[in-house]
């Protein structure tokens, strides 16, 4: 005997048959998670990462795994956000990032988290000393004037100038000559005229001791002393290498200076009488990342932008010596609570004669917004090293076209290819195209081809070409990020939106002809199988 259904029959069937499945996941309390977005893409390996991922049907009790490590601090902000921390340490390449639900129902984003390398240190060159390198093992303060000339202040404390901040004469003295005088910092105040912040040494049978003085100049290079006594002392009567930055109210200076001790910390004061009087705000805070036990020697800049970037001296991670002591860097927006970033600016290389880099000095170079190079000293043992000019030097890429929606293309169809093209917009250093990956939702259904990039680096203003093809294997939306993964520090994976469509053939089968089809069975012109056939065609390709 042969059973007809109708077609109100056979969608009631498979509509049960869904929802016994829905009604089977909700009586054990779990529901299949998706994942549509993981930001940002990528970080480096010795800070920790926050990221959001977005998708659906996330519980409270969610778990985030980036590859095999399980991220921390992970909070459900809602059924379709997560946040969670990536911790530093984890060994650098691409990650899968899986979240699982209560009975292990999980979703997972391939390819979705780049864990990175630090980025290189800058690039370094020995400066020249046409009048005697005479005491220049170190500077805490350079000014560039108004009219693009240097001025660096040494301790001593005396001065030297320079046309191009590479060539410097000898040192000439600036009125502040005291026993022990160091460590000079120097400001434009709003009137016009200078004020110097510099420290005095004392050491005796016991711990060393310095204290801050004040000093005012008209022409910046003849200072006066004024008041005669400190105008700051720190924890343990210890105040050592101080710099001076207006805040963004562009009234109070801020000075940041090292205290404490051992291990030694940077702490802050402000000031609105020019430097007279200070109110102490304590110590600064460095977080995102492990530094050494000691972060000494602060170099503060405000960018074109109102944040701050702090430059400061700090040992290995975890460990509390001064010996070592590499240059790092950190950001903030208020300029008392910092985020480390990523690398060193300079690490003591074996490779040349230094056992400590000291005393960054940064300085905006003449007529940019945003390049700076930095001055920094040294020491061998006991032995003074010649001060160094260190700046940066990274390519930067940049990606044409930054998204390309592939429209509709049929299942079992092949897009026509869509070209990138990706250009080094440095003009100093080569760009390396390390890895160049499908992620996300649907990487089987997109295709990277006639890759030109990973090959050999790309030069200064060079360009490189990869295309990309999608075809699609179900009629539905897709989407893909085509991953770049570079040596350019600040964009070390540049991610490019893909989107595209499947659908089904543009012909059909209608419900009037699954009708005629039956009307042949029952005539003995068609078998059963056939009217089932156009059936399949209609469900799945509806007119």
């Amino acid at each position: 005997m042969r059973i007809f259904f109708s077609k109100h029959a056979i969608s009631f069937l498979i509509s049960l048959a869904i929802l016994t499945i829905n009604l089977s996941l909700y009586s054990y309390g779990a529901e299949l998670p998706t994942i549509s977005s993981v930001t940002p893409s990528s970080g480096f390996n010795d800070l920790n990462t926050t990221i959001q991922i977005t998708g659906t049907n996330f519980q409270s009790d969610a778990k985030v795994d980036v590859g095999t490590t399980s991220a921390i601090d992970v909070t459900v902000i809602s059924s379709t956000i997560i946040t969670a921390t990536v911790p530093y340490g984890i060994t650098a390449g691409t990650y899968d990032v899986k979240v699982t639900n209560s009975l292990t129902y999980s979703a997972t984003f391939v390819n979705g988290f780049v864990v990175n390398s630090p980025p290189a240190e800058w690039t370094s060159q020995t400066l020249t000393w046409t009048g005697g390198v005479g005491g220049a093992t170190t500077s805490t303060c350079t000014l560039v004037l108004p009219n693009n000339t240097y001025r660096m202040y040494n301790p001593g404390i005396g001065f030297r100038s320079s046309e191009d901040g590479l060539t410097w004469p000898d040192s000439t003295n600036t009125n502040i000559n005291e026993m022990g005088a160091t460590n000079p910092a120097v400001i434009t105040l709003k009137d016009g005229t200078y004020l110097m912040i510099y420290g005095i040494q004392q050491h005796t049978s016991g711990p060393p001791t310095e204290r801050q003085y004040r000093a005012t100049s008209t022409d910046g290079i003849y200072f006066n002393k004024e008041p005669t006594d400190a105008v700051l002392t720190g924890e343990n009567d210890f105040a050592s290498v101080p710099d001076l930055i207006y805040i963004n109210d562009d009234t109070t200076l801020r000075l940041y200076y090292v205290s404490d001790s051992l291990p030694s910390h940077i702490h802050t004061a402000t000031s609105i009488d020019d430097g007279l009087t200070w109110i102490k705000e304590g110590l600064i805070s460095i977080t995102g990342g492990p530094i050494g036990q000691q972060d000494v020697d602060p170099d503060i800049i405000k960018l074109a932008d109102g944040t701050y970037r702090l430059f400061f001296a700090t040992p290995p991670v975890d460990q509390s010596e001064l010996g070592d002591l590499r240059i790092r860097s950190a950001v903030s927006t208020d300029g008392r609570n910092f985020t480390l970033e990523s690398g060193s600016r300079i690490i003591p290389s074996p490779s040349e004669p230094g056992a400590i880099v000291i005393d960054p000095d940064t300085v905006l170079l003449p007529g940019t917004t945003d390049k700076y190079q930095f001055y920094y000293g040294g020491m061998i043992s006991d032995t003074p090293q010649v001060l160094r000019v260190a700046v940066p030097r990274f390519p930067d890429i940049s990606v044409s076209p930054d998204s390309h929606d592939f429209g509709n293309v049929s299942i079992g169809s092949t897009s026509t290819a869509q070209t990138f093209t990706i250009t080094n917009t440095d003009t100093d250093t080569a760009l390396v195209i390390s890895t160049i990956t499908l992620a996300g939702i649907d990487p089987s259904e997109f295709s990277i081809q006639n890759e030109t990039c990973t090959a050999q680096p790309i030069p200064q203003s060079g360009t490189c070409t990869c295309q990309v093809t999608f075809s699609p294997a179900s009629a539905s939306a897709k989407s893909v990020i085509l991953r770049i993964q570079s040596n350019d520090p600040d964009t070390p994976t540049k991610d490019i939106s893909l989107t595209g469509t499947g659908t089904a053939e543009t012909t059909c089968t209608s419900w009037s002809d699954v009708i005629a089809e039956y009307n042949k069975y029952v005539s003995g012109n068609s078998t059963w199988s056939e009217v089932i056939n156009i059936y399949n065609q209609y469900v799945t390709k509806p007119c």
